[in-house]
């Protein structure tokens, strides 16, 4: 008699009709844990939004069929490395499984884009997954599902007017009541990938327990209706988040002609713009008291040098918004007041071109070059645009102009398509700078914070500099 492990898993594929046992439980568990992971891995990695808005429906469809492909792949690479992981085979076929936990899978990447675009969006579709899961992997599990834990004795627990209760396990209720009640709390901490987590968990243990209680046979009778309204839905959540990188007017083909004849016939009418026209503008932030830095001691030079603790500096400076080829606002440039994080405040260039932004402090006393280490960069971001923003900095010497030294250019975190915070509430952040020890410069007393989107270059970014921290060496 052949053996029926062999039987039943040939090559990985096991026969349609094979009844789940009992200790096929573990197996399954391990293999969706390690399906879901791998489709969790990619998802988050690859499902990133556009850098610009300038998707056409066929782009946003493409799109949408891509980041749902690499996700099912991700998930099936997953179960398969599971599956040769296991010594004793389940009695389900890897096709099954796959096909079970695919309804949950697919709505990873509209979860992931809208992580990083509309956080609080991503939470209802993190838990309609799983609440898709649950249902899709019950049937599989219906002769392992006895829970082996007790009910609540009826003697103990009864209702409102006195009926007992059935079905009732406190240890799966305080484990969904303790799921949401986390989610809660991490949704309003605005920390929205923990929240997505526990109410995706809270709402798997709900949906599991919910369906063994409506009836596996019902489930299993609507599964194929049951799996093309879960792919349809989950399409539709993908398609709806990548709605806003559609190409606007002026970058579609057919509107660049109108786009340019409306530029020019507003070009002419100079009184019926909106916005006025400057060459050049800096903005002041509103004004606050200076600080001045002091050495330990000013007898001795060898006491800068040797400088012991963090010097702190608050950003008091202008903010420089020009275009080039100018290296800075010329003499007619228009004086305003304000921030770059406030919203009244939107700089853009008149013709489309890139646009400058740069923050300069200067300091009351020039500071040793050979003192400090490192260069703390306090800002605000709170720019809502896709693609990520960087910093350079700029070390110069008042008294030799021609002299500078450039501390090179960093990301600011916040920006960057791995974030999972909110974008444009604000963001408090430090980006760091090495000083190096020897260079064209022995002293600097200004600062130059240069502020450079990666796409959308004619307008001005909403990062505003809070201040400067030199660390000693």
């Amino acid at each position: 008699m052949r053996d029926a492990a062999g039987i039943r898993e040939k090559d990985g594929a096991a026969s349609a009709g094979s009844t789940p046992r009992r200790e096929d439980f573990g197996a399954l568990c391990f293999l969706v844990v390690a399906g879901s992971v791998a489709a969790c891995v990619v998802a988050w990695l690859w499902c990133e939004p556009p850098l610009r808005h300038r998707l056409s429906w066929a782009g946003v469809a493409l799109r949408c069929a891509w980041f749902l492909a690499v996700t099912a792949a991700a998930g099936a690479a997953g179960i398969w490395g599971g599956w040769l992981a296991l010594g004793s085979k389940p009695a389900f076929a890897r096709r099954t499984l796959f096909e079970h936990a695919l309804m949950g899978w697919m709505f990873l990447p509209g979860a992931a884009l809208l992580a990083r675009t509309w956080p609080a969006w991503g939470l209802p579709v993190m838990a309609v997954g799983a609440a898709a899961m649950a249902v899709s992997l019950r049937p599989l599990a219906a002769a392992v599902v006895a829970d082996d834990e007790p009910e609540w004795k009826s003697g103990e627990f009864r209702g409102l007017y006195g009926t007992r209760i059935t079905g009732f396990r406190p240890r799966r209720a305080l484990a969904m009541a303790g799921c949401v009640w986390g989610a809660v709390g991490c949704a309003a901490a605005e920390d929205y990938l923990p929240a997505g987590i526990l109410l995706g968990a809270g709402f798997f243990l709900l949906l599991w327990h919910w369906s063994g209680e409506v009836g596996i046979a019902a489930i299993d009778r609507r599964r194929e209706s049951f799996g093309r309204g879960t792919v349809a839905g989950a399409a539709l959540v993908l398609l709806l988040a990548l709605l806003p990188w559609l190409a606007r007017r002026g970058d579609s083909p057919g509107g660049a002609l109108r786009m340019q004849t409306a530029q020019a016939a507003e070009r002419a009418d100079a009184s019926a713009r909106v916005r006025p026209h400057f060459s050049s503008v800096i903005l002041w932030p509103p004004a606050q008291r200076v600080t001045e830095l002091y050495f330990p001691s000013t007898h001795a030079r060898s006491d800068a040098d040797r400088m012991t603790k963090p010097l702190e500096i608050r950003f008091d400076g202008p903010y420089w918004y020009f275009e080039p080829p100018d290296d800075s606002p010329g003499e007619t440039a228009h004086i305003a007041h304000g921030l770059p994080t406030d919203a009244r405040v939107n700089m853009a260039s008149a013709d489309d071109g890139p646009l400058r932004m740069e923050a300069v402090e200067r300091l009351a006393k020039p500071i040793r070059l050979s003192c400090c280490g490192e260069l703390d960069v306090a800002v605000t971001n709170a720019d809502a645009q896709a693609g990520p923003v960087h910093l350079g900095v700029m070390l110069r010497d008042e008294s030799s102009p021609d002299e500078f030294m450039l501390l090179g250019f960093q990301p600011v975190a916040s920006s960057e398509p791995g974030f999972s915070g909110r974008r444009g509430l604000g963001t408090e952040e430090t980006v760091r700078f090495e000083i190096p020890r020897t260079g064209p410069l022995r002293r600097f007393n200004q600062i130059t914070v240069m502020v450079v989107p990666s796409v959308d270059a004619w307008r001005g970014t909403k990062v505003a500099i809070e201040g400067f921290t030199l660390l000693p060496r």
